[in-house]
């Protein structure tokens, strides 16, 4: 399973590519109240994004808790594919130029 979006696939990460000359990743999980300990305070899990836009696909929502279940069950391991995903994107962006 691959961690992060570098792609974008993110239609949301790649609006802002557009507009600026950057290289962008992004890493979703599906939330919820370990994730995002504001959002109780917040009021806003109930009226979450997760399941806006890509999100209310089956295969997308999977792949989110999925990652999110990687986090929990395994978090070093989860950490040490996120740092080798991270340390990839770095030496491609700047193999390409590109600023992140």
């Amino acid at each position: 399973m691959q961690l992060l979006d570098t792609r974008g696939a993110n239609p949301k990460l790649k609006k802002t590519g557009d507009a600026a000359p950057f290289r962008y990743a992004g890493l979703s999980l599906f939330p919820d109240a370990e994730l995002c300990p504001g959002s109780k305070a917040a009021g806003c899990l109930d009226t979450c994004l997760a399941e806006q836009g890509r999100g209310r696909f089956n295969n997308v929502r999977e792949a989110r808790q999925n990652k999110k279940a990687f986090f929990r069950e395994d978090r070093a391991a989860f950490l040490d594919q996120l740092h080798r995903e991270l340390f990839n994107f770095t030496q491609l962006r700047d193999r390409t130029g590109e600023r992140g």
